[in-house]
């Protein structure tokens, strides 16, 4: 009967739940316990298989190390970013809450470890939340090249995306065209209360020099920072980030 069970849930592509089950039997320890415990022991099992799933994409899709995690970052208020702040961010209470996080600093400041650990850890955390990392230039020229419908359709999607990390803002000089592309993006992000992560090495007061359309370049900032905490970072001397 056990072999018939486990059989049947790999069948179904429910893994997980069949070599649990195949490990709860073998447990001397599990004997005395009720069925409805070896259920919830399945349940669980199967949903850590997905979350390990989803995480596995989103490192693949992101191309962020699978070291990446709140952990691995190191805080201090040497180098502005203190632990109570920290322990703060890391909750993810402010991506319910829809606030944007704006990180600046030199290179090897650690913006994007910070920024990687925090999209993984709202994935963890809100395991219904669809989550994109992207290089922000990468994203906007890239949409850019597309035919009018597609492009607005790629639109529509971000910009109701429960978390999206723009890695490197402000990096590149943008054309018109993708200048409105981002605003758009912004302010859909914007209008639907969702939170927008940006890094760049550039401090805030500079941004529009990296856009040819001024117009847009000060609504996207006022976008951007109306409803955002703000870090500036200053590089560890340690190895860590």
């Amino acid at each position: 009967m056990l072999n018939q069970a486990v059989h049947q849930l790999k069948n179904l592509r429910l893994s997980a739940m069949a070599n649990r089950l195949s490990a709860w039997q073998d447990d001397p320890a599990n004997q005395t316990k009720s069925q409805i415990e070896c259920i919830m022991a399945l349940a669980e099992a199967q949903a850590q298989a997905g979350m390990e799933r989803k995480l596995k994409r989103f490192h693949i899709a992101s191309g962020l190390p699978m070291n990446v995690s709140v952990a691995a970052v190191h805080c201090s208020e040497a180098r502005g970013l203190p632990r109570d702040l920290w322990a703060n961010l890391q909750g993810c209470d402010w991506v319910g809450r829809g606030q944007n996080l704006v990180i600046t600093g030199p290179c090897r400041s650690g913006k994007t470890l910070i920024a990687g650990a925090l999209a993984r850890e709202t994935i963890l955390r809100h395991p219904k939340a669809r989550v994109v990392y992207r290089k922000a230039h990468e994203l906007i020229a890239e949409i850019a090249q597309d035919q009018e419908d597609e492009r607005l359709r790629k639109i529509q999607h971000i910009g109701r995306i429960h978390l999206l990390v723009l890695d490197e803002f402000g990096g590149c000089e943008s054309t018109e065209r993708e200048c409105q592309i981002l605003q758009h993006i912004i302010d859909a992000r914007h209008c639907h209360r969702l939170s927008t992560v940006v890094t760049s090495a550039y401090p805030v007061a500079e941004w529009a020099g990296g856009f040819h359309d001024k117009t847009s370049a000060e609504a996207i900032s006022w976008r951007l920072l109306e409803r955002s905490q703000r870090l500036t970072l200053i590089p560890d001397p340690s190895p860590r980030a």
